[in-house]
């Protein structure tokens, strides 16, 4: 099976979605804190509104972590744990990295 499949299969799972999801409302949590001049604060707020309202599924927070290479293949080479042995420290540093670009394709009225 391709990796691609296989990561969409670990991050259609609850074990992998679930915990994305914790350290998205996490993460949302420190955009609610940060300064109003930060670069892209417009969408990083919405899109933390929307986290911490409910309103982003957890499967496509975790189908956003997959986009990293990294934790891809970390998650697919520890598979029949549903990457389990993928650190929190590596999904909060890929939400944190597409967190101003996702924001920003909410701000379109999403």
């Amino acid at each position: 099976m391709s990796e691609s499949i296989e990561a969409a299969r670990i991050a259609q799972s609850p074990r992998f979605s679930s915990r994305c999801a914790l350290l998205a409302t996490k993460t949302a949590i420190a955009v609610a804190y940060e300064d109003p001049v930060t670069e892209g604060h417009d969408g990083r707020i919405r899109l933390a509104n929307l986290v911490l309202k409910g309103l982003v599924a957890a499967t496509l927070v975790a189908g956003w972590v997959m986009t990293n290479g990294t934790v891809r293949s970390a998650a697919v080479a520890d598979k029949e744990n549903m990457g389990a042995a993928v650190p929190d420290g590596d999904i909060e540093f890929v939400l944190a990295s597409v967190w101003t670009a996702v924001g920003t394709a909410y701000l379109d009225g999403a």
